[in-house]
């Protein structure tokens, strides 16, 4: 599916900063802004430029299910939906347009498998007067335009199905994708520290500003991710509709909006109040919850987000920890010489937070304990120490790796046991805004944590 880094500015700036760019900028001084931060991600930063790709892919390909759905309804109406022996069978008058949305909805499911899988999506607006255009009403106009041709590309349509397409599918999209910013931190950290920071630093440098242009992302409805014990191939719109009419019941909250649909049995994300959600949760820890319609509900799960956390480490120099750092006394406990050699890191104006990692292969499971420290430095620098500590052991495993990647994912600095060790340690250097990322291996093993300086 062909939805690029630069449909993301477009949309995003098209329903976020038209008004409060068209009306105080030349196009003169927008697009060097614009083709700035669009090379800056599609060719300097491999990392955001696929997590906001996939992103995109996502959003597009949910409210294609949505759009199945809308029209599937709209065909039903008031009619008797009968099954016999696991099938559907529609009134006549529009069969064969129902089957055919109960065949694009499943293979809209299969494409998220794929989008989720892919680490490339192909260019889809390339040009900078292009780009520049999308700031315009015609600029709108185009992106509504390219999004349909590819929604409708080499399908015979039902006519509901295409119309609700040509009206609908690009606010669909917005709406999915502000969604995904407020339920996805690694995406609204991207979104906030890469492209919006950048926009405006770049507008500093002609004494302009968009006040507020940097202010997080707040919402209070909150996700959850529902996985049904249930057979992709035997789904319909049908169905669907009737789970999620089902749960705003139970709920008491029809606010609850099924928002997209995965393989894996069945996963369903609904979206909804905080109110609502957290009454789900307890639903299924008591057990009240064990079916929807007698579908057995296998887990519902508040942990949805498809990217990772950035850790924004001078954060920490404010008092501003993220969840899941903790102190290094709290991860290492009471191994007073690991202690002593992880606070030397810190220096008098640092901070230190570690975390537990659990390794576990095919031969073996260990524990490590990751300290990050970062010390302020002149002109914006900072010093960077990374150490992994075992955790029940007196040192490290043999060959375990870290290494610390750019942007690009080329490695900048690596180190491993070839020997016992009793902890291993790298320091880099960087300025605040700039990103690394630090990659552990062992063995069949490997996990990623990503920060910004």
């Amino acid at each position: 599916m062909e939805i690029l880094i630069q449909l993301l500015l477009g949309i995003f700036n098209v329903q976020l900063l038209q008004g409060l760019l068209v009306n105080r900028l030349d196009a003169i001084v927008i697009a060097p802004i614009l083709e700035n931060v669009v090379n800056n991600l599609t060719q300097k930063d491999k990392h955001s430029s696929q997590e906001l790709e996939k992103a995109l892919n996502l959003c597009f390909l949910s409210a294609l299910q949505t759009i199945v759905r809308e029209s599937h309804k709209e065909l039903i109406g008031l009619s008797i939906i009968q099954r016999y022996r696991g099938v559907t069978i529609y009134p006549p008058e529009h069969r064969e347009d129902l089957q055919w949305l109960d065949w694009k909805l499943k293979q809209l499911i299969k494409d998220i498998k794929q989008v989720k899988r892919l680490k490339h999506v192909d260019i889809l607006l390339q040009s900078i007067e292009e780009i520049v255009s999308l700031l315009t009403p015609e600029g709108e106009l185009l992106v509504k335009e390219k999004l349909i041709a590819i929604a409708l590309k080499n399908d015979s349509v039902p006519e509901c199905y295409a119309a609700k397409i040509k009206a609908s599918l690009f606010e669909k999209l917005c709406d999915n994708f502000a969604a995904e910013i407020n339920h996805n931190p690694g995406l609204r950290d991207i979104i906030q520290l890469k492209v919006l920071v950048n926009i405006n630093n770049k507008l500093a440098g002609n004494q302009l500003k968009i006040p507020n242009l940097e202010k997080p992302v707040h919402s209070s409805e909150a996700r959850r991710r529902v996985k049904l014990e249930f057979d992709i191939e035997k789904l319909d719109a049908a169905r669907l509709e009737a789970i999620e009419q089902h749960l705003q019941t139970v709920l008491g909250d029809s606010s609850i909006k099924l928002r997209r649909i995965e393989e894996g049995s069945m996963e369903l994300y609904f979206d909804g109040s905080e109110k609502g959600m957290k009454k789900l949760d307890a639903l299924f820890k008591s057990g009240e919850l064990k079916e929807i319609l007698d579908i057995p509900v296998q887990s519902v799960d508040s942990d949805v987000s498809f990217s990772e956390v950035v850790v924004n480490l001078s954060q920490w120099l404010q008092n501003i920890i993220v969840a899941g750092w903790q102190t290094v006394e709290e991860v290492l406990g009471t191994e007073t010489n690991k202690l002593v050699v992880a606070r030397s890191a810190v220096g008098s104006e640092g901070i230190i937070r570690a975390q537990r990692i659990d390794l576990e292969t095919e031969q073996t499971s260990t524990s490590l304990a990751l300290t990050v420290a970062i010390q302020p430095q002149a002109n914006d620098n900072r010093k960077i120490s990374l150490e992994l500590y075992p955790i029940g052991n007196t040192t490290l495993p043999l060959s375990l790796k870290c290494l610390v990647l750019d942007t690009s994912e080329q490695v900048i600095k690596q180190v491993q046991t070839e020997k016992p060790e009793r902890w291993i340690r790298i320091d880099i250097n960087g300025k605040t805004t700039e990103y690394f990322r630090l990659k552990i291996e062992f063995g069949d093993f490997s996990t990623i944590r990503s920060f910004v300086i």
